[in-house]
């Protein structure tokens, strides 16, 4: 069978395969998987029975026809369903392959679906080709699968995107290794890094599961081309990877960090005067963090990788409207 894949692979991917796990099925081929064959042959040797005059069955050439063909479908069907068939792991692709030339092959880059089915397990597609693998069949192996299509995002699990990172894949005597690739530490991770002592919950991203309706601006400023934000409280939807139970947390002690942020408009209006006009502030920093100090956020509208932001301070009516790389949102406690 390698050797047929081998050369498959080499002819339809350019792939010269030289790395890789052959993982078996661990469910055994039924027993009964050639019962067809015995029953045509009790119902061949009692028509040669009767043929020679022995004893009279009843049955002619064409019971034995029909009983042929109608057999002969059956064993099909058994022999398909149960027909070998083997995982093949290696550093670019999982190959599923049946028999010892029938291969299904797709690339852990290309996946586009992830799905979990009761029947038959774990089943991934990159919309040309589909294997499903059966956790009954491949239980010693799933756990390294499982964990080299959560490092490339595969699972499609916003909850387990915290897995996502540069892996290196090797396999080694027969053993799937998956070692990190170290990394230049991100902007990202060093505002993380930063402000991670004081809010140990502290999560880039997932800002469409926080709800800011009413949160206080109990400081704001600037830090990097950072607009950070020190608030009261914000809601947590349930689903963000700090909220592990089924329903909204209220977190207290917050700090919202918007990184590197673009400013598209900064607007200022008395919200008592009727006759007030908006005036449009200069697209700055200061602009914001310098108006909303005990303010409170009346509105927003996430955006992708933007954000519209209302604030109440005092008398006046804040709107920004900003885009930025990252957003890294934390608290203290929770209830």
């Amino acid at each position: 069978m390698i050797e047929n894949l081998k050369v498959f692979m080499q002819k339809k991917f350019n792939y010269k395969l030289t790395e890789y796990k052959v993982c078996l099925s661990e469910v055994e081929v039924s027993k009964f998987k050639l019962l067809p064959v015995y029953i045509f042959i009790i119902v061949l040797i009692g028509y040669l029975v009767q043929l020679l005059g022995l004893i009279e069955i009843g049955y002619g050439e064409i019971i034995l026809v029909v009983a042929a063909v109608l057999l002969g479908i059956w064993q099909g069907s058994i022999m398909k369903k149960n027909q070998p068939e083997s995982l093949v792991v290696t550093p670019l692709y999982l190959i599923k392959c049946f028999g010892k030339k029938t291969f299904v092959v797709v690339k852990y880059d290309d996946i586009k679906k992830f799905r979990v089915n009761d029947k038959e397990g774990l089943i991934i597609s990159d919309r040309r080709s589909e294997i499903s693998i059966s956790p009954v069949c491949y239980r010693n192996d799933l756990e390294p699968i499982v964990e080299i299509l959560e490092a490339k995002g595969k699972t499609f699990d916003k909850s387990r995107d915290y897995m996502k990172r540069p892996v290196d894949i090797r396999i080694v005597k027969n053993k799937i290794i998956i070692k990190d690739i170290e990394q230049e530490e991100s902007t990202t991770e060093k505002i993380v890094g930063q402000y991670y002592e004081e809010f140990k919950m502290l999560t880039p991203g997932f800002i469409e599961d926080i709800i800011f309706m009413n949160s206080v601006v109990e400081e704001a400023f600037e830090n990097d081309n950072n607009l950070v934000l020190l608030l009261d409280k914000i809601e947590v939807k349930e689903g963000h990877p700090e909220n592990i139970g089924f329903d909204s947390i209220i977190a207290s002690d917050c700090v919202a960090i918007f990184e590197n942020i673009t400013i598209k408009n900064v607007t200022i209006k008395n919200a008592r005067d009727r006759n007030a006009v908006e005036e449009v502030l200069p697209n700055e920093l200061v602009s914001i963090y310098g108006n909303i100090e005990k303010g409170v956020i009346a509105d927003w509208k996430y955006r992708k990788k933007g954000i519209d932001l209302h604030f109440a301070a005092g008398m006046n009516i804040i709107k920004a409207s900003f885009n930025y790389k990252e957003v890294i949102v934390g608290w203290k406690s929770f209830k």
